[in-house]
């Protein structure tokens, strides 16, 4: 059984002005004889093992329905990578949770590419991602896409099917970026968002000088709390 390996854990996102939750992301963690040995991500186990992903999923789905029944006022985050879209195990998950889409944002990290679909030319997997993010659009769930690690222009071609543009600005990134530069890089990113009339969010996991900087040009900045 998938209980005795995983775990369900809610990590809650709020907003760092208000502190008022805004959204709680259900994240899975990994067990070993009954310890939490740390977060488990389903691309992780994809490129593993298809039928274990399958199993995986099934398993995943009834412990997301079952937690969106019962917090029936809360709104929640799935992360994804674009490249679970090319499995239908993430297809057909995301089709059982339409009732509950206009709760849930599906944020998508990375841009990695399935060993199987490296045969794909870059306009080839871009037409095929534009294609499932308007699928996963008309079905009213909440499309993120986070832009660290990403690239600018992959970012700037799925904008018409995006509702939001996210930011997790790490320690490192803190301690390594020229402040200038970092509020510039937000700056454009800013601008394209409301130019294009989406939401932009910084998501931070501490506050500090650069954090208020940022609050007091009136960025929307977002705190992870355990």
């Amino acid at each position: 059984m998938l209980e005795k390996k995983y775990q369900i854990h809610l990590q809650n996102h709020y907003d760092a002005t208000s502190r008022q939750v805004q959204k709680k992301e259900i994240k899975v963690l990994k067990k070993r004889r009954n310890l939490l040995i740390g977060e488990v991500f389903p691309y992780q186990i994809c490129l593993e093992s298809t039928m274990e992903y399958s199993r995986f999923m099934l398993w995943f789905e009834k412990e997301v329905q079952k937690i969106v029944k019962e917090l029936w006022n809360q709104h929640f985050i799935i992360k994804l990578t674009l490249s679970q879209l090319h499995f239908r195990e993430t297809i057909l998950f995301l089709e059982h949770l339409k009732d509950f889409s206009k709760r849930i944002t599906i944020e998508f990290i990375g841009e990695d590419t399935p060993v199987i679909k490296k045969h794909f030319s870059v306009q080839e997997q871009e037409a095929f991602f534009i294609g499932k993010l308007r699928m996963l659009k008309k079905w009213k769930f909440i499309i993120s896409k986070h832009i660290e690690g990403c690239s600018v222009e992959q970012t700037l071609a799925f904008t018409p099917c995006l509702h939001e543009i996210k930011y997790t600005m790490s320690q490192q990134a803190r301690m390594e970026e020229n402040i200038i530069d970092l509020h510039m890089f937000i700056d454009f990113w800013e601008y394209w968002a409301s130019h294009k009339k989406l939401k932009f969010v910084v998501e931070v996991k501490e506050a500090d000088f650069i954090t208020k900087s940022l609050m007091h040009k009136k960025v929307h900045v977002q705190f992870e709390n355990a």
